[in-house]
This record gives structure tokens, sequence and C-alpha cells, in this order.
């Protein structure tokens, strides 16, 4: 191969390879312009996790674990749960900081934050990978992923759950 050749090969490579990293860049940014706040998960996760944690054996927790952990499908277990959601979850509006106790969320109702850090207590109990997505800035629902005949993304809500 002459001199020439070889040049135009390593420019056309290298102005390729430019290409692809100036893609790669624009198109995270992008991504995190249009909603910045899908990737605000890294940032609360663990204020959000420890609340997971520390009320894996709640009674409630224990109560709603039991009786939807028997069906087969996990998507019939997010199911379950959604359903006892719409049954017994009240939709409050609080100044306060923080997460509620599964037993006050039942109780007194909670917000979205509250929705979800539960739901997230009870999958991880079940073995089930849920992470917190926040929609909007002051928005969040569980997400959900289940394994039965193919992976499905759940989406839950305080009173709806979406699969797909």
């Amino acid at each position: 191969m002459d001199k020439e050749k070889l040049t135009n090969t390593v420019n056309l490579v290298t102005f390729a390879a430019m290409g692809g990293l100036f893609a790669f860049i624009f198109l995270g940014a992008g991504t995190y312009l249009i909603n910045p706040y899908l990737f605000h998960d890294t940032t609360v996760g663990s204020f959000f996790n420890s609340y997971t944690n520390h009320y894996q054996n709640d009674s409630l927790v224990e109560e709603i674990y039991e009786y939807c952990n028997e069906f087969k499908y996990d998507i019939d277990k997010v199911y379950c749960v959604n359903e006892f959601f719409i049954e017994n979850f009240e939709h409050i509006a609080r100044n306060q900081s923080g997460l509620l106790s599964p037993q006050k969320i039942f109780e007194e109702g909670g917000l979205c934050r509250d929705a979800a850090s539960l739901y997230c207590t009870i999958f991880k109990k079940m073995d089930l990978e849920c992470k917190y997505l926040f929609k909007t800035k002051k928005h969040v629902v569980a997400s959900v992923w289940v394994e039965d005949s193919e992976y499905q993304l759940c989406l839950l809500d305080q009173k709806s759950v979406l699969c797909g």
C-alpha cells in the first residue's frame, strides 16, 4: 500500500472514530436534556435503598409479600402488589421530607416517593429488580423487571401499573 493510500485510510478511520464519539456524547447529552430526571436515580439511590433495606422485615411488607409471592409468575406478583395499593393507598399532599413507614403509608396516606419506596421494598423481598424512575423533578415511580417468558419492564405509580 502506498503512503498516500495509507494516510487516507488512517484519516478515514480517525474521522469515523471521532464521529462515533461525537454521536455518543451528543446522544447521551440529548437524552439528559430531554429528561434529566431519568438519571436522578444515582444521586438519591442510597436514600431510597436505605429505606428498602430498613423495612424488609416490617409486618405489613411481610403480609403483602406472603400473599403475593404465592403466584407462579412474576408478572402476577407485580399485579398483586399493585392491587393491594389500589385498595389501600391514598395519595395525600404533605410538606415533610423523608419517607413514611409502611404502616403510616396505609394509615395516613402518602406521596409518590412513599409508594415507590414501599413497592421496591416488597419487590426486593421477592427478588425482583426494582429501581426508582423520576418521571419529573417531583414525581417518582417504581420500575421493576419481570422475567417470565420474556423481559418486561413494569412502571408502578400510586394507583396504576403499566407493563410492556
